[in-house]
């Protein structure tokens, strides 16, 4: 009794694990040849260099000055051209009995990156003619300012010291410099808007701009910081019969401002590496994917794409002070840093127009910290959107990796949404690991039957 017991006992687990090991085929080998699934999936393997362009479009409210030197990605100069708009104009102009105002200050609010106590200068330029609409970074901001004619030069440490460590913490550790110019420079605003013919100005910002067409920063002393989201402000400073007051010129959406980035020391960059791809913000040094289209066409043949994701290694950034900060990690609550993957012909017309990544040709991801990866879950719809409408000899879709920025806000049902995306402006880099064993891309699809 004992014995056939044992025999049933094992002939169950013979059936269980033969049930177990077959489970994988249910799903087709019950259905007929017509109906059944064919899948693929299948790693392939994808190569990168890295690009420069000659300009990034940069239309912002927010500038960047100074001059940076990194090892592994050279030097960075900046600086900027702005216009200002009167949003806070003169009040109570005849309450001045002197006719004077009392100061003008230039007010920059600022975060930083680099030494904070390394010496640096700016100096401010008057500009003599009103700024073009030009929003490249290639633009040279002396083609509109009377450089021979300085406003002010200012020493500075970007951690300046004479702001207290409660004040920085109650401002949100945003710095400031506070530049004293000449008086002569509000005087002449001033007596525009005591004038009652020439207040006018104020309200019609076209013959503001002539009247001041505005102020160039320049970065002329110093390597080892950069100012970055610079807010710029003008005050003018008065008192009159009753108390003080003061007029606030800013950098607005209204008007002009434009970016300028100088690169140098950087050649190595674009050699041919094999194992190493660089991305650079804000000089526009971008790393370009190739995605061998022909490969993925037969191996796919009629089938159905599931997914195609790619995931991108860096290498750890060298340990030493100051090191860049890598791309896609630096988030404030209305801004957001990422990674876009887009096509170059696409890339124009996608910044000109603040569009944001609509998951099928176009896509964005941040730093994956736990993974140590930049990871693009699927990107199918670039992959098919070419192979559908490529021209006879392209067998290589080619993608670039472009840092950015996103502003973003929380939707009606209180989910994180993007709605404009622009070059980042701020210092970061990043370099890729691009040899064999990591730069590969996974692609699935499927097919219900041998006549699909």
């Amino acid at each position: 009794m004992m014995k056939t017991k044992t025999f049933i006992n094992l002939l169950i687990a013979g059936l269980i694990l033969y049930a177990c090991e077959d489970i994988s085929n249910i799903g087709t080998s019950v259905q007929p040849d017509t109906d059944r699934v064919s899948i693929y999936d299948a790693t392939i393997g994808v190569t990168a260099k890295t690009i420069r362009v000659d300009s990034v479009y940069a239309r912002a409210t927010k500038g960047s000055l100074g001059n940076y030197y990194d090892p592994d990605f050279g030097v960075v100069k900046a600086g900027y051209a702005c216009e200002f708009y009167p949003s806070v104009g003169f009040v109570d102009v005849d309450g001045v009995e002197s006719g004077n105002i009392d100061s003008i200050f230039l007010s920059m609010t600022y975060k930083y990156v680099g030494d904070s106590l390394a010496p640096m200068e700016l100096t401010v330029f008057p500009l003599n003619k009103t700024l073009e609409k030009r929003y490249y970074t290639n633009v040279n901001p002396e083609e509109f300012a009377d450089v021979s004619n300085p406003l002010a030069r200012y020493p500075y440490t970007a951690r300046n010291m004479e702001i207290s460590d409660s004040l920085l913490a109650a401002t949100g550790y945003e710095y400031n410099l506070y530049i004293k110019l000449p008086d002569a420079t509000g005087q002449k605003l001033f007596d525009k808007a005591k004038n009652k013919t020439d207040s006018a100005i104020f309200n019609d910002l076209e013959e503001f701009r002539k009247v001041f067409p505005g102020l160039y920063m320049a970065s002329s002393y110093g390597v080892g910081s950069m100012l970055n989201n610079i807010n710029t402000e003008i005050h003018i400073y008065y008192t009159t019969n009753d108390s003080s007051r003061w007029a606030t010129l800013a950098v607005t959406k209204e008007v002009v401002q434009v970016n300028s980035f100088k690169n140098s020391n950087d050649e190595f960059l674009t050699d041919n590496n094999d194992s190493i791809a660089y991305i650079k913000s804000p000089a526009g040094v971008y790393t370009e994917i190739s995605i061998p289209a022909e490969e993925i066409v037969r191996g796919v043949a009629n089938k159905h794409f599931s997914a195609v994701s790619l995931s991108l290694n860096p290498y750890v950034p060298s340990e030493r002070e100051y090191s860049l900060p890598l791309p896609g990690t630096v988030h404030t609550s209305t801004e957001m840093s990422k990674l876009l993957l887009i096509h170059q012909d696409s890339l124009l017309d996608f910044f000109e127009k603040q569009k944001v990544a609509d998951d099928i040709t176009t896509f964005t991801a941040t730093f994956n910290s736990s993974k140590y990866s930049y990871d693009f879950s699927n990107i199918a719809g670039a992959v098919k959107n070419f192979i559908d409408n490529r021209k006879t000899g392209e067998d290589t879709l080619k993608l670039l990796l472009v840092p950015v920025q996103t502003s973003w806000t929380y939707n009606s049902e209180s989910v994180p949404t993007d709605y404009a995306t622009s070059p980042s402006l701020a210092l970061s880099g990043v370099k890729l690991k691009t040899d064999r064993d990591n730069l590969k891309i996974r692609v699935t699809a499927s097919s219900s039957g041998p006549d699909n």
